[in-house]
């Protein structure tokens, strides 16, 4: 689990995620050396919608690293409460303010 902390996200944490592309490499080397076959995340932080589409990025590029290295599930965990936005949205389900989070199927 990515211990992201609930409420207004940290400077290091927007640094971290907004690295993408070279953290996705490295992320994905790390998981796969290590046997995990994917990331959770507390999605109960708030950001801007800048910082939740580099890790929605990072995310896919991670999911593609693992199955292209033979991973047959991987996985990226993540509930409703952050927003595409980046806003804290609890309990809305899936919508259309949650979409691009979700993905499309092939991403």
């Amino acid at each position: 689990m990515a211990s992201i902390p609930y409420g207004s996200i940290s400077g290091e944490w927007s640094a971290s995620l907004n690295k993408y592309p070279s953290a996705a490499a490295d992320a994905g080397k790390f998981l796969y050396y290590h046997g995990v076959d994917g990331l959770g995340y507390n999605s109960e932080f708030n950001s801007g919608s800048s910082t939740v589409a580099a890790a929605r990025t990072m995310n896919e590029a991670v999911h593609k690293y693992l199955t292209s290295k033979g991973v047959q599930i991987a996985e990226n965990v993540w509930y409703d409460g952050t927003n595409d936005s980046g806003s804290i949205n609890f309990d809305a389900g899936l919508s259309s303010h949650n979409q691009e989070n979700f993905g499309d199927g092939e991403h």
